[in-house]
């Protein structure tokens, strides 16, 4: 009976080190993986998305309202204060969630080619357009360059502040917007996997206790416990590796 407790306890001890370790390692080079693919694949996004956060800042330096009571014209104003401000030098992905994003470009951005667009006879009159030394026609260019070569030559006016936004909200942000959404998704379903496997590794600590102190008296209770772990093992490798194949997948 002690050469089946012993084989008990080398059975839990090589799940405990190497069957724990190697889901470490691996989830750790995954994790990677996942990531590269992801910042790869959004990476020309915020290219883009800071090259429109630069051309709203020169655009809006150029802008004077005229003083009005028309709600439309105060909710313009609003949008090209906000967008204004963001922090061009962050991570984007750092510094907003995915929802914030969304957001952002699907009410903001998309809200200042509505305004400009569906509601330009309440805008457009109230803006004037004033002499800002300090930027040059090339800082301009060069921005609209980075967004889009199609838009580098384009008049500096409120018709391609509307164009760009619109163009921006259907075809650079749209395309990728799930990816986002994607990659947080597989954070929280790995946040809650290694949470499973840290209580993996407390029940495997404590059976090893359980047969080490009472296994000779409870040898059934101690072959259930090493089944069930057995069994638990496979499982947590079938679920990170699910977890793996459906993010990258999505990530494609």
């Amino acid at each position: 009976m002690e050469s089946q407790i012993s084989n008990i306890i080398n059975i839990l001890t090589s799940l405990l080190t190497g069957g724990v370790l190697m889901i470490l390692i691996e989830n750790l080079h995954l994790s990677n993986v996942i990531t590269d693919r992801f910042y790869n694949k959004m990476k020309p996004f915020e290219c883009r998305f800071k090259s429109y956060i630069s051309f709203v800042q020169l655009m809006r330096s150029r802008m004077s309202f005229k003083k009005n009571e028309i709600e439309y014209t105060e909710t313009f104003k609003k949008l090209i204060n906000k967008i204004s401000k963001i922090e061009k030098d962050s991570h984007l992905f750092k510094l907003f969630s995915a929802k914030e994003l969304d957001n952002i470009c699907r009410n903001d951005i998309n809200g200042i080619w509505y305004y400009l667009s569906e509601k330009s006879q309440y805008v457009r009159p109230y803006i004037d357009f004033v002499d800002n030394p300090v930027y040059s026609i090339t800082d301009y260019r060069d921005v609209l360059n980075d967004i889009s070569p199609k838009y580098a030559k384009c008049e500096i006016n409120l018709d391609t502040l509307m164009n760009i936004s619109g163009d921006f909200y259907t075809k650079i942000y749209s395309p990728v917007s799930i990816a986002f959404f994607e990659y947080e998704r597989h954070k929280e379903r790995m946040k809650d996997a290694n949470t499973i496997n840290f209580i993996y590794i407390i029940a495997v600590i404590l059976s090893l206790l359980f047969i080490a102190f009472w296994g000779l008296s409870n040898i059934w209770i101690s072959y259930i416990l090493t089944i069930t772990l057995s069994l638990y093992f496979i499982r947590i490798i079938y679920k990170f590796m699910n977890i793996y194949k459906d993010s990258l997948d999505k990530l494609q």
